[in-house]
């Protein structure tokens, strides 16, 4: 059974915007030294986390850091969006 789970629609859009597929964004979650914070920018109407932490991005063979934004639903890891994490949020990673 995957954990993971998202709209292939908003997978195409992510990838034609910021040039990672959630596949790979998955990736951040084996990252050990991951920073998580819960994501209050506004109501989502359900409860929505950021994680910030590296995965290897194939289509470059580069390791990078990413921000991933996600929630739980049914059990599974739902990804909403990922991209290339600014210079603010590669400090909170490497602050750690």
């Amino acid at each position: 059974m995957a954990r993971f789970q998202w709209d292939e629609n908003k997978n195409k859009i992510n990838i034609e915007k910021h040039g990672i597929d959630f596949n790979e964004a998955s990736q951040v979650f084996d990252d050990e030294s991951r920073r998580n914070f819960l994501d209050n920018r506004k109501d989502y109407g359900e409860i929505r986390e950021i994680s910030i932490g590296k995965i290897n991005l194939g289509s470059i063979n580069s390791i990078i850091i990413v921000v991933v934004v996600h929630t739980e639903r049914d059990g599974f890891i739902r990804i909403i969006s990922a991209r290339k994490a600014n210079k603010n949020e590669r400090f909170l990673y490497e602050k750690q």
